[in-house]
């Protein structure tokens, strides 16, 4: 088993801010989809 760098690598180098407003998103997504997500507040 490996990581597949092609599906983060663009996200290296985020700015923090930008990381917490990406996690408070996905994390609505994936509620919105169905799944239970901690975190992402």
């Amino acid at each position: 088993m490996r990581l597949l760098p092609e599906l983060y690598e663009h996200l290296n180098q985020m700015p923090y801010e930008a990381a917490l407003q990406m996690e408070l998103e996905l994390a609505e997504d994936l509620r919105d989809d169905g799944y239970t997500v901690t975190g992402g507040y």
